[in-house]
């Protein structure tokens, strides 16, 4: 026996006839249950012969349970169990995985004993599974043939510690959708709620106008649902709440999320669009991401674009609607949409341009597109970006490296210390007084000497070179005279000729 007694897994009143624990007969194999049915029979005949007075319901009771166990060992039999498969006592290390392969292991245990704490008993014992993959549900009579079970795994190929113990799921294939939504209508809620449920939301003072022009159709639109909302402008909140008449139990969470929207600034013609069941809504806190104002700015509009563009891209291959407010992002869209949005929006916050996600998303929808390609990894197809920082400069890289001493440095001198290092600290008030009116005269004077010299400065001459200037030939003033007098000389040469042609 291992671990803890039956006694203790089990209520102690739950014993047979024969006065011995209940779990004695389930750990016994399916050909000794019948056995022991038989026997029973026999006794309750062999009883009811020497008191002659044979007690009918009693044997009646006695000879169902023979045939139930002859019925159940032929259904064993029928799946391929072995007689001797459940030969092993509870308590044994490989009694508890082989009797959890059974679906229906309450022919053998009470309903009380759940499958966790069979598991719990396992230990770290690793036996491999002694039944045929074809083991199915107990079905009584008359219930018809039992289900195919989906193929699995065998023994004898390796399987992966990670999936060691995950069952198949016959009912999950690949031809289902996970994403798609489906629609609840009226005719399939069971009756009005018992509890009222609703949600609360503040509003900012600048979004109080617009809420008061829209909140008759904001009412309106909630009643279709069978939902009532309230606006309470002295507390600055927005309340909805279910009433007798909501059929919808989710309905509630897409009223909560419309009231969301509208207090981050999202027009009531497209936050009602998140009471549609293919709907949904995620607003992504962008605040928290850069503490330096400046810098939280200039990487928010990194994200919307110039004129709007790079925000027009990411909701159009996200299909969501994306608006940018404060320290919050609103989008809504479908599931997939809303995934790639925050993920593009963070990384835009954390400093990687939404340019490289928009290209990696272009390719992967022209990837789907292609049917060959459709189920293969995408990997070696969407570009990798690697990170370029402008490397920093090293702190204390101009300094020189002093030379190293086992010694720690000297604490700094201190104004005592200065003192008595010059002798004044033994000096009297009066001396150090004299001393100080010394030191301030020398200083005076050298001052003195100093600005006297910058002003003579101006007075001396500068020094003559050793050879004498060479003479030069030529003046500008020497070329415009002769330049006059050529001008005037044939000036009078011209107008001596003029004479002489009109005297002739």
């Amino acid at each position: 026996m291992m671990g803890v007694p039956a006694e203790r897994l089990w209520s102690r009143r739950t014993r047979n006839s024969a006065g011995l624990p209940a779990w004695w007969m389930w750990g016994k194999t399916v050909k000794e249950r019948v056995g022991s049915a038989y026997v029973e029979v026999e006794k309750i005949r062999k009883s009811a012969a020497c008191a002659g007075e044979p007690n009918a319901g009693v044997l009646d009771e006695a000879m169902i349970k023979l045939e139930q166990s002859r019925r159940d060992r032929a259904k064993w039999r029928e799946w391929g169990v072995s007689d001797g498969c459940l030969s092993c006592m509870p308590g044994s290390p490989s009694f508890w995985p082989n009797i959890l392969e059974i679906p229906n292991c309450n022919l053998f245990f009470p309903a009380f004993l759940s499958r966790r704490r069979l598991r719990s008993r396992q230990g770290s014992h690793v036996i491999t599974n002694p039944f045929p993959k074809a083991v199915m549900q107990f079905h009584s009579e008359g219930a018809g043939p039992a289900p195919p079970v989906a193929p699995t795994a065998t023994p004898s190929e390796p399987v992966s510690k990670k999936r060691k113990y995950r069952k198949d799921k016959p009912w999950d294939h690949a031809g289902i959708d996970h994403w798609k939504v489906d629609d609840f209508k009226p005719d399939d809620s069971s009756g009005p709620f018992l509890e009222e449920s609703s949600f609360a939301t503040l509003f900012p003072q600048y979004r109080e106008k617009y809420l008061r022009e829209v909140w008759k159709a904001v009412t309106a639109a909630l009643d279709k649902h069978g939902l009532a909302c309230e606006l309470n402008l002295i507390e600055g909140s927005m309340t909805v709440k279910t009433t007798r008449r909501t059929w919808d139990p989710y309905a509630i969470l897409n009223a909560r999320d419309l009231i969301k929207l509208l207090a981050r600034s999202v027009p009531l013609a497209q936050a009602v669009k998140v009471l549609q069941d293919e709907v949904q809504c995620d607003i992504v806190k962008i605040g928290g991401f850069v503490h330096n104002k400046d810098r939280f700015v200039k990487r928010r509009e990194r994200l919307i674009g110039p004129n709007g563009s790079t925000l027009k891209a990411i909701e159009l291959l996200t299909s969501c609607y994306i608006l940018v407010q404060g320290n919050t992002v609103s989008c809504m869209g479908g599931y997939k949409g809303l995934k790639q949005a925050r993920r593009i929006i963070e990384d835009c916050m954390k400093n990687v341009h939404p340019v490289y996600n928009i290209k990696a998303l272009m390719i992967k929808r022209e990837l789907a597109k292609d049917a060959e390609l459709k189920e293969e990894n995408w990997d070696r197809f969407l570009p990798k970006f690697k990170r370029k920082n402008v490397k920093k400069k090293k702190k204390g890289a101009g300094k020189e490296k002093k030379p190293y001493t086992p010694f720690p440095p000297l604490p700094q001198a201190s104004k005592v210390d200065l003192q008595l290092e010059s002798g004044e600290y033994f000096m009297g008030e009066e001396g150090r007084k004299r001393k100080r009116v010394a030191e301030q005269m020398v200083d005076r004077v050298a001052k003195a000497e100093e600005k006297k010299k910058e002003r003579e400065k101006a007075y001396v001459p500068p020094e003559e070179g050793g050879r004498p200037a060479k003479k030069v030939r030529g003046n500008d003033d020497d070329d415009d005279v002769r330049a006059l007098a050529k001008k005037v000389k044939k000036q009078s040469k011209m107008g001596m000729k003029g004479k002489r042609k009109s005297v002739s």
